[in-house]
């Protein structure tokens, strides 16, 4: 719709159609990966890719060189960010606002460490100074509801104002988390 943040939304439209079950085709997955490694989540690009591979979905086209190369990058950084987990997290803790560590357990939440990422998450939003704070709650809300805390996630969605589509997503997994049919 007009006015919706395509480019910075677009990793979240993914995720939430692949949670209600619309699977992403390899240019999607592709470019999902793609857009998970630029933003700095290194393991959920390396996920995708990794799936994408073991399931014959990428490597096979007219992208097969473009899907190896963005794997090799993802694996890449997602085992340097690995190694420097600690220094990354103590730097987080130190800066003066909520971002980095915000940021990180977005990254954690990634690699599976769902609680580990909801307690650097919770830090960054009470350290406040969070750029954008809709994305913030958006993204609080899909790891709540990937650790299995759906509650907490429909408090963190209902919270999520704008009308650059960050509140159009929240409502939507609303809708989703309010579903019979959801897993």
């Amino acid at each position: 719709r007009e006015g919706f943040a395509d480019d910075r939304l677009r990793i979240d439209v993914y995720r939430l159609r692949n949670a209600v079950g619309i699977k992403a085709g390899p240019g999607e997955t592709g470019d999902w990966a793609f857009r998970a490694n630029q933003a700095g989540l290194p393991a959920e690009a390396q996920k995708l890719l990794d799936d994408g591979f073991a399931s014959g979905l990428l490597g096979k086209d007219e992208n097969a060189d473009a899907d190896s190369k963005l794997r090799e990058a993802a694996t890449k950084s997602a085992k340097q960010e690995a190694a420097t987990l600690a220094e990354s997290e103590a730097a987080a803790l130190k800066a003066k606002d909520g971002n980095a560590a915000f940021g990180l357990g977005l990254s954690l939440s990634g690699t599976g460490a769902h609680e580990r990422a909801l307690t650097l998450m919770k830090q960054g939003v009470d350290k406040g100074g969070l750029r954008r704070p809709d994305d913030a709650m958006l993204h609080l809300g899909l790891v709540q509801w990937r650790a299995g805390k759906v509650d907490d996630a429909r408090r963190s969605f209902a919270v999520v104002k704008g009308e650059d589509g960050a509140a159009d997503l929240a409502r939507l997994w609303l809708v989703y988390l309010a579903s019979p049919v959801r897993k």
